[in-house]
């Protein structure tokens, strides 16, 4: 059933922490780190902050000097042929830096033949100057970096659109403007890079991308970007060092591995062009395939929870559920799944991410051999422990108990049904009749415990412990009284 697989824990449960090996150095590396902090470093950084004033003074004139009523219409005349430098720009950086030479694969197609050009993995700043040295593109940016010193202008002469994540007045502005800019044949826009996942990531995976860039259902041109250095200074995640930090570690390696894979165009089918989920999904396998990596369906919105989590004193970690198969299979938006997070570090008060039976009993006010059958069914993986993604899983099913009654009747009617002992398959059918989205694994440890505490089972014990087993009814008031507040 594809609602249970999508519920199952991911292959990658963090995509949004950072990998790097800083602790572990080999002896050579530590050398290399030192003798390359103390003489290339402090002249690496004053190069490149020459390099970016330079970009951010000619940006500078060519924006501030420029008619307002021509803002919202693409580059004409000498400022658009000043662009041709920020691809000198770019590289220089990259070549200051250290990453002296970039192995490419392959060669950019014409706007005319893909209007957008996706990347990814998305990981780390390098990702964007990598290709704007090809050939200097316009993409999408956080609205906070519209008056950032240097970098405002600098994007603004890139003609970058910019978008607030948590707006979704913004979002739908931002959608729009792609749509204007890919299929507007009135003026010259420039081509399009954006970055479907939409933040930062690791590179052990390829999560969810947005269907921005596919919404168009224009043809799209997939580039994949590998940085090979052993020691990662790159991944700028939300779980990680500071960007200012990673730079700094960047600088203090001699030289860095880049390679950029050019993929061929892809051209959308009818289907892609009527669902821009699945054509953003398909072009993401394409990726996946040819990277040999695995995709999950974590989000931004998965970091965001991830800040709470850390605001609540709980391991960032805990706030990660992977936000699209959530919301998709349960409903809930990142508003409820918020609240339910702060329920879990009011019940987790060790503040380790792990409640454990006697966390939930102490709050349910109830004897934690109350709740021993309850809790197999929400302990998905079955180690006496509830992360919080399995505490929102289980409750949530759970308390989609109206469902109860109705399955119960049907099965009453058959008599034989009622009174015989059922196997472990059985019952398992059964309860996947009452809870369609309950794992396989937490149903058959709830079948070990109800086997042990009576002699046999069948509907009517079944139905007797899910009507009065006072640890279960408990828990279901619980979950109502979240549904209020």
């Amino acid at each position: 059933m594809e609602s249970k697989k999508n519920l199952r824990q991911p292959i990658i449960r963090n995509p949004f922490v950072y990998l790097g090996t800083m602790n572990n150095l080999t002896l050579a590396q530590k050398i290399e780190f030192i003798l390359t902090g103390i003489f290339l470093a402090p002249i690496r950084l004053l190069l490149v902050l020459v390099v970016l004033s330079f970009a951010g003074l000619i940006s500078s004139i060519a924006i501030y000097t420029r008619d307002p009523k021509e803002e919202n219409l693409p580059l004409t005349g000498w400022r658009r042929s000043l662009k041709v430098i920020y691809r000198g720009v770019a590289r220089s950086i990259l070549f200051i830096i250290g990453f002296y030479w970039i192995k490419i694969n392959g060669k950019l197609a014409d706007k005319r033949e893909a209007p957008i050009i996706v990347i990814a993995p998305h990981s780390s700043f390098q990702d964007m100057l990598m290709m704007d040295s090809l050939r200097p593109l316009s993409g999408l940016s956080r609205i906070e970096n519209r008056g950032a010193p240097i970098l405002g202008p600098t994007l603004a002469m890139l003609e970058t659109i910019f978008v607030s994540r948590m707006n979704p007045k913004s979002h739908q502005e931002t959608i729009n403007e792609i749509i204007k800019r890919s299929t507007d044949t009135t003026y010259d826009w420039p081509q399009m890079m954006i970055f479907p996942e939409g933040t930062g990531e690791n590179r052990t995976c390829l999560i969810n991308f947005k269907c921005g860039a596919f919404i168009p259902g224009a043809p799209i041109q997939p580039v994949a970007i590998r940085l090979l250095n052993k020691v990662d200074t790159y991944s700028w995640v939300a779980d990680g060092p500071s960007p200012l930090k990673l730079l700094f570690y960047t600088v203090c390696q001699f030289r860095h591995k880049a390679v950029v894979d050019i993929l061929p165009v892809y051209y959308p089918s009818q289907e892609d062009k009527k669902n821009p989920q699945l054509y953003a999904d398909n072009v993401r396998k394409l990726l996946s395939n040819f990277l040999s990596i695995p995709v999950t369906n974590h989000t931004y919105e998965d970091c965001c929870m991830m800040v709470q989590a850390q605001k609540l004193k709980l391991p960032m970690e805990s706030g990660i559920v992977e936000y699209r198969n959530i919301h998709k299979e349960l409903g809930l938006n990142y508003d409820a799944i918020k609240k339910h997070l702060q329920r879990y570090s009011i019940i987790n008060t060790s503040k380790n991410g792990r409640v454990t039976i006697q966390d939930l009993a102490l709050f349910l006010h109830v004897s934690p051999d109350d709740l021993t059958g309850i809790f197999t069914l929400l302990d998905m993986n079955q180690d006496s422990f509830l992360d919080f993604r399995e505490y929102l899983i289980g409750i949530t099913i759970l308390k989609n108990h109206h469902r109860l009654t109705d399955v119960m009747n049907c099965l009453r009617k058959d008599d034989q049904c009622s009174s015989f002992n059922m196997s472990q398959k059985n019952f398992r059918s059964v309860m996947s009749q009452i809870y369609p989205q309950l794992l396989d694994e937490p149903i058959d440890a709830f079948y070990a415990y109800m086997s042990k505490r009576y002699e046999f089972v069948n509907i009517d014990i079944l139905k007797d412990f899910l009507k009065s087993d006072h640890g279960y009814i408990t828990l279901i008031k619980v979950c109502n009284t979240f549904e209020i507040e």
